[in-house]
């Protein structure tokens, strides 16, 4: 019995490696106008060394993404026919970030993993430098979602979720649905962007702000839909 699967896998092996290839190929073709931008940007920076804002934009960008207002905060701008985050000194930025880079830890509370990085850094500031430069070590320019407001003012942050139909947000009676058209709902959503994006508002190192991305359909625990 395993001569004959082994002799069937040899058979097979082409066939599998010629449909992989086939996918390969298929997944990295791009639109021709796609591949001639491409191409314009190896010739006209190939050479040149990347210097970077302290942002992360692109100071030595090509002349047709040079374009961009200098706003003083972050924005996006469509340049040479592609949209781009813009960072406040107005250069292109590409955003390479991870989530939950956070000093509560992995499970965002107090817990055992806390008390570790507690009892490594010390401080939440000290445990933020390090993060941030071991983030800049590996390439990452961004923090994203639940990363806690100490990195703030380390490195962009990508967004923040201002979780408008969770929280205490009026819900339809007998339901978990948040009630939308409830006049109530206008200063909850007030209250909430309140809560979560002030302690953002002296850093323009900020991108976004963005409603909770799972809303608040599900059922709570021990309650039924």
């Amino acid at each position: 019995m395993r001569m004959r699967s082994l002799i069937l896998l040899l058979l097979l092996a082409p066939l599998c490696v010629n449909l992989f290839a086939d996918a390969s190929e298929r997944s990295v073709q791009l639109p021709e106008e796609y591949l001639d931008r491409l191409e314009t940007l190896r010739q006209e920076k190939a050479q040149d060394p990347m210097e970077l804002d302290p942002y992360g934009g692109w100071i030595n960008a090509p002349k047709t993404l040079k374009n961009a207002p200098v706003s003083g905060f972050f924005q996006v701008a469509k340049l040479a026919g592609s949209w781009w985050f813009i960072t406040p000194d107005g250069h292109p930025f590409v955003s390479k970030g991870v989530t939950d880079v956070n000093w509560l830890g992995a499970t965002l509370s107090e817990g055992p993993f806390h008390d570790i990085i507690v009892q490594k850094y010390g401080t939440e500031q000290a445990w933020a430098d390090a993060a941030r430069n071991r983030l800049l070590e590996w390439g990452y320019n961004t923090v994203g979602p639940w990363s806690s407001g100490s990195m703030a003012s380390q490195m962009t942050h990508a967004s923040i979720i201002l979780d408008m139909a969770g929280g205490n947000g009026p819900r339809h009676p007998n339901s978990v649905v948040t009630d939308y058209w409830d006049p109530a709902f206008v200063k909850h959503c007030a209250a909430m962007a309140h809560e979560r994006a002030a302690p953002y508002e002296p850093f323009v190192s900020f991108v976004s702000e963005v409603n909770r991305r799972v809303e608040a359909w599900h059922a709570q625990a021990g309650e039924e839909l």
